[in-house]
């Protein structure tokens, strides 16, 4: 199966926003009971994983990551023009969380 191909504008931060909720709900279907989905963010060959409870988007073109890196609360700012991530399936420690998602053009 191929994976859908988006086109997105450098500058549409609602546009990330929708295709990012997508893909993790897409992803977050294909796993079975004992596991969940985790964020492995790359950025100059590092890479680190975090668990994430929320994915939220201000009124800019930033969007923010809030969740857990190796235990620690933890939250990731990213401009879109900058993300870069890989959705993988993670060992359920505890109660499987889905993650929320939050628009906020005010800002």
């Amino acid at each position: 199966e191929n994976p859908p191909q988006f086109i997105l504008q450098p500058t549409d931060p609602e546009a990330a926003m929708r295709i990012i909720k997508q893909q993790v709900m897409d992803f977050q279907k294909s796993l079975d009971a004992q596991h969940d989905v985790a964020f492995v963010f790359t950025s100059f060959n590092y890479h680190q994983t975090m668990v994430v409870n929320n994915v939220s988007l201000t009124g800019s073109n930033f969007i923010i990551f809030t969740g857990q890196i190796d235990g620690m609360e933890s939250r990731l700012i990213q401009h879109i023009s900058q993300l870069n991530f890989a959705l993988i399936a993670i060992p359920v420690k505890t109660k499987q969380h889905r993650m929320g998602f939050e628009v906020n053009l005010e800002s």
